[in-house]
């Protein structure tokens, strides 16, 4: 699928991003995550997906991080 919104994308989980009416949804190995309004967004990917250490404090990655390392 790709990206959306051009960022680049940090998290080794990461599928895709894409934007359905006033929703951007990303969506990754362990799910997807619908935010509201571009700002949501932003904050969101800049703070957790596009953070070069910072998806790391993701409760989604860090699951699926732990389980990767256990299986």
């Amino acid at each position: 699928m790709g990206s959306y919104s051009h960022k680049r994308f940090e998290c080794p989980f990461y599928k895709a991003d894409r934007r359905k009416s006033d929703r951007f949804i990303i969506s990754c190995e362990g799910g997807i995550v619908r935010l509201h309004g571009r700002k949501a967004f932003n904050e969101f990917t800049d703070e957790n997906c596009c953070n070069g250490h910072g998806w790391e404090q993701c409760t989604v990655a860090r699951a699926l991080k732990r389980y990767h390392e256990t299986a």
